[in-house]
């Protein structure tokens, strides 16, 4: 029995319970400190068994699924994931590590491909494959950058809370890391196919374009998403649409022009993307808050589609084949390449020995190495190396990237929190209610921009929410709301005290622990912080939040 494509309500049963089981699957995830990625590339390859069953034979797989299908859906799925990331990301966080950051997400996954491709190509030398040495970099390449997906969904939690500004470090290495990871998957693309060209003379002609390549890929790819950011931001303020679900649509063709946009350049789009989303993230414009939930839903909608995808197109017999290579290859990374890489990358950036110790365990694999690994299956047959045993070499590094994944999110996933809290960097725990209201804003474009301290604080189309937890022992503990001296235009419009949201009155008495709902204009939001402390618990100076 062929897989039927013709088979809609069989195809919508699939993709209704992959997507139940996700939201399901989303409590025992946060329980365990788990990505959800796990699940489901577990379930895409119980699909491939099942349908290599019924299909007749492993080899029918690609014929129901081509690679170039895969890839494609995977290149659309991880946009979306870095553009959801990149949008809930905090602006004012991202400026306070992107020094480090970057270091991380560009030298550092260069050192990874280098240290971890270099390691491969000893391995084929012993076994007699020398010449495999670009496929061995290649190999590194793809599996060089730690996942934004994983990281975002580990880190986001509502168990993990880590001291100083290591939470905000590490997502932004993970979201800006994806970019390098394919640049260098591409470029030792070309020296794979530029070995077997003119005696091997490509190679120094590919190597030649290495820097000039990256700076104008990179670059591109930030300038395209950030202007593509700022086009939105003023349209979202200016079109003043009559439906507001249109808003949410727009924001999709967003995230479609910034790769577009950065490809048809030849820059690289996914950092197009994430620029993007991290510039939209950064701006006021109408219905942010709810178009950043709706982009987080569709991440997560994309992790589903993206990592079952993936898990389909691994083949457990290669896998089976190859695990000691593959468990050989997954501790290289974890325990040598990737704590080496951060070790030189974080010199001299005051982070303790401490710090870069759980920075370099923090170095989930997910779905993007995956992603990178369908590059090479792309190739013409002609340009794909064949070893004895009829065993396809581009296959192999598919399949032993996908085995150092699971590895990786066994391994790695489990055991953050236990680490940081064995090395002492883990902080207090805050857990924000859900609130049975929301607040957005629904009108920032005016015809004439008010000058600095014009603008009127009693106007709610200015106001922005805020979330201030009143700590034991500070000022507003056992104060009426009526006794606090507020600046005007800030309102206190709910009280969270435990489990219960109460509507607040003049003689209400705030109690430690109350979570006050504050609406503002933003140069109020900063006075209104004096009077209360901030929802999370302060970070200390900067010597300290790194130790």
């Amino acid at each position: 029995m062929p897989l039927a494509y013709d088979n809609l309500p069989g195809l919508m049963l699939m993709c209704g319970l992959l997507i139940v089981g996700c939201v399901l699957f989303s409590k025992l995830s946060s329980r365990f400190s788990m990505p959800g990625l796990l699940v489901f590339l577990l379930i895409g390859m119980a699909m491939r068994l099942g349908v290599s069953t019924l299909a007749g034979g492993p080899e029918s797989i690609t014929s129901q699924l081509p690679w170039r299908h895969a890839n494609l859906i995977g290149t659309l799925a991880l946009s979306f994931i870095l553009f959801s990331g990149g949008l809930d990301s905090s602006l004012e966080d991202i400026r306070k590590v992107w020094r480090t950051g970057t270091i991380l997400s560009t030298l550092g996954v260069l050192l990874t491909t280098l240290l971890l491709g270099g390691f491969a190509a000893f391995i084929a030398t012993l076994a007699g494959h020398g010449e495999l040495w670009p496929h061995c970099l290649l190999f590194g390449a793809i599996i060089s950058s730690t996942d934004a997906s994983a990281v975002f969904s580990i880190l986001r939690g509502r168990r993990i809370s880590l001291k100083g500004d290591l939470k905000p470090l590490l997502e932004y290495e993970s979201g800006s890391n994806d970019p390098m990871a394919t640049f260098l998957t591409l470029f030792f693309l070309q020296l794979c196919t530029a070995q077997g060209t003119e005696g091997g003379g490509g190679l120094g002609k590919a190597a030649f374009w290495f820097l000039p390549q990256f700076l104008y890929q990179m670059g591109g790819g930030v300038l395209a998403g950030i202007l593509v950011a700022k086009v939105a931001v003023w349209l979202f303020n200016h079109l003043r649409l009559d439906y507001d679900g249109l808003y949410y649509v727009l924001g999709v063709a967003v995230v479609f022009l910034c790769h577009a946009s950065a490809a048809c350049l030849g820059a690289n789009g996914y950092m197009a993307v994430y620029v993007g989303g991290v510039a939209m993230g950064g701006h006021r414009f109408v219905f942010r808050n709810s178009f950043s939930r709706f982009a987080d839903a569709l991440g997560w909608l994309m992790q589903v589609v993206l990592f079952t995808i993936l898990g389909f197109m691994a083949n457990p017999r290669v896998i089976g084949a190859h695990w000691i290579l593959g468990i050989l290859m997954g501790a290289m990374l974890m325990l040598v390449a990737r704590p080496l890489a951060t070790w030189l990358c974080l010199a001299g950036s005051g982070y303790s020995s401490r710090a870069k110790l759980l920075v370099s365990w923090v170095g989930l694999r997910g779905g993007a190495p995956i992603m990178l690994a369908t590059f090479p299956m792309l190739l013409p047959a002609e340009q794909q190396v064949i070893l004895a045993g009829n065993e396809n070499v581009c296959e192999l590094i598919f399949n032993m990237v996908f085995c150092m994944v699971l590895l990786s999110v066994v391994l790695q996933s489990f055991t953050i929190m236990p680490l940081a809290r064995l090395l002492k960097l883990d902080s207090p725990l805050q857990v924000a209610s859900t609130a049975p209201i929301s607040f957005d804003q629904v009108n920032y474009h005016k015809p004439k921009t008010p000058q600095i301290g014009e603008e009127n604080p009693d106007d709610l189309a200015c106001q922005e929410p805020a979330v201030y937890r009143v700590h034991p022992g500070t000022f507003p503990e056992g104060k009426e709301i009526r006794e606090l001296t507020l600046p005007r235009g800030v309102f206190i419009v709910m009280i969270a005290r435990k489990g219960q949201w109460l509507a607040p009155r003049g003689g209400t008495v705030l109690r430690a622990e109350d979570e006050l709902t504050v609406l503002a204009t933003p140069a109020n939001q900063k006075l209104a912080a004096t009077c209360f402390q901030p929802q999370e618990p302060e970070t200390p100076s900067a010597p300290n939040a790194r130790s």
